[in-house]
Formats: C-alpha cells, sequence, structure tokens
C-alpha cells in the first residue's frame, strides 16, 4: 500500500502528541480547544483514509470499476488490494457506527435528568450539581443545605460557566472520536478534565477568590459523591484534588508561541486530509457529470 495514502493519520498522530502536551502550558479554555480540535483532526484523516484505501481497493476490482466508470489508473499510484479495501470499508462503518451511538448515549443521558430553564432543585440525599445540556442547573437539597452561600454561589457559577461556554459540545465531541478511535480517549478524558477546570477559573472569576472555589471542590468531594457514571458534566465529578491544586497556584496564561504552535498543527493536518480527499471529489463530480 503506497504510504501516501497514511500520510493524514500519522499528521493526525503528531498532532494528538503535541496536543496532549500544550495543555501544561496553557490555561483551560485552551487546552480545552487544542485538544479538541486535535481529536477531530485525528479522527477525520482515519475517516478519510478509511475511504481512500476502500476506493484504491474497489479500484482494482475490473468489474466495479467498469460499473462506476472509473479508470483503474486513478488510483493505480494509491494503490491498495481488493482486500485492504473491504477492511478498511468495515473499519469506517464500524468508526462512524460507534462515534454516533456515543452521541446518541449522551444525549439520552442528559435527557433522563430532570431539569428546566434556569435552576431546578431536586430532592435528594445527594451532593447534586449538574450542568444539563439544552437545559440548566441541577442542584440537590442536601448540596444547598451543607454549603454556604459563597459555596453555593461558586457551585451555580462553575454550572452556569459550563452551560454559557457550552463545554458539553466538546465533550461530545471528544467521547464520539474516542469511540471511533479508542486510543484518543485517555485525551478524552482530558478535555472533560480541563471543562471542569474551565468552570472553576470562571466560578473563581464571578466570586473574586480561587481559594473559595477550591474550598468548595473539596467540601462537596467529601460528601457522598453521585454516580461516576453519568455523561453530564458534575460539579465534583472529574480530578478534585488536582483542580484543588491548579486553583492554589498562580493562574497559567497561553503564551503567543503556543497558540501559533497549535494553529500550524491544525492547518497542517487539515491540509493533508484535503490533498487525501481530492480523489474523491472527483470521483462525486465525474458521477455527477
Amino acid at each position: 500500500m503506497n504510504p501516501f495514502i497514511l500520510a493524514p493519520v500519522l499528521l493526525a498522530v503528531v498532532a494528538l502528541v503535541i496536543g496532549s502536551l500544550l495543555p501544561a502550558r496553557v490555561e483551560a479554555a485552551a487546552g480545552v480547544r487544542i485538544i479538541t480540535a486535535a481529536v477531530l483532526l485525528a479522527t477525520g484523516a482515519a475517516v478519510v483514509a478509511g475511504v481512500h484505501v476502500l476506493l484504491a481497493g474497489l479500484a482494482m476490482v475490473p468489474a466495479v470499476s467498469e460499473v462506476l466508470g472509473w479508470c483503474g489508473a486513478v488510483y493505480a499510484h494509491h494503490g491498495a488490494t481488493p482486500l485492504a479495501g473491504a477492511l478498511a470499508g468495515v473499519v469506517v462503518v464500524v468508526m462512524i457506527w460507534r462515534a454516533t451511538a456515543s452521541i446518541r448515549s449522551a444525549r439520552h443521558d442528559a435527557s433522563q435528568v430532570p431539569s428546566g430553564p434556569g435552576l431546578t432543585v431536586v430532592d435528594i440525599d445527594a451532593p447534586v450539581a449538574l450542568a444539563v445540556p439544552g437545559g440548566g442547573v441541577v442542584l440537590g437539597t442536601r448540596l444547598l443545605e451543607e454549603l454556604d452561600d459563597v459555596g453555593r454561589a461558586v457551585v451555580l457559577a462553575h454550572e452556569r460557566a459550563h452551560l454559557d461556554l457550552h463545554h458539553h459540545r466538546y465533550v461530545r465531541a471528544v467521547d464520539a472520536c474516542a469511540a471511533a478511535l479508542p486510543f484518543v480517549r485517555p485525551l478524552a478524558r482530558r478535555v472533560r478534565f480541563l471543562s471542569e477546570c474551565w468552570a472553576d477559573a470562571v466560578a473563581a472569576e464571578i466570586v473574586g477568590s480561587r481559594e473559595a472555589v477550591a474550598r468548595t471542590i473539596a467540601t462537596v468531594a467529601l460528601m457522598h459523591r453521585p454516580s461516576p457514571d453519568t455523561r453530564v458534566l458534575a460539579f465534583a465529578q472529574d480530578g478534585t484534588l488536582a483542580r484543588v491544586r491548579i486553583l492554589m497556584d498562580a493562574p497559567v496564561r497561553t503564551s503567543v508561541g503556543v497558540r501559533t504552535t497549535a494553529i500550524v498543527l491544525a492547518v497542517t493536518v487539515a491540509v493533508a486530509a484535503v490533498v487525501q480527499f481530492h480523489h474523491l471529489t472527483a470521483l462525486a463530480v465525474g458521477l455527477w457529470s
């Protein structure tokens, strides 16, 4: 098989590596965006490469080439065997199916949480604090009873930040990619964690104290926690100890160099995927005409 077919995937792997390293030097908001972009590019590149191998394999089957009106020479320099093409087709179908199943599951989980616009208080003996996409903020009565006014303000600001900044879109996107490409699951977990850190930072700005946010996280974490299987963003669900440490340290600022590196990386992988996609475009134009 021509190595050129796998060029976008190889570049995407580089994107994943750099994307996983950069957040140590960037603020949470930039880290979420960088990793999400890297994961989406890697998944897109993998799908494009898979479709390319599928078509390259089909082009080597004379009967199929004649029916579709393809010239065998079109894929000669990107050649793949029919077997490789068939396997690639199966992989692409499975990837798409798993990704869509992940999105459906996340939406189903969100729909199971009783929520309306604004704030919903539920009578439950657990420190529930959730941001429900398409709904609002859900808080449990025990959480409201055990926190002081500052703590309640912190939790509310944190959950509203999730909704206002649409963190669920980042989380759902990387979760879907992780379902399609299991090796990116650590980065998907990283995006969820950094989304919590991002909301922590917003809450700290609103209440005017990073220490107050750290103290509230620790307090809620010591209570009986809700189920860790929830797909909805919860206040004390991910990396509470690490979040407290981040809040107690000086805020991290993203340098221009880091942002530039991320942009160049994204453009490079995107261009590579587009280059691989040119045969698919030519095919569509040929069939349409």
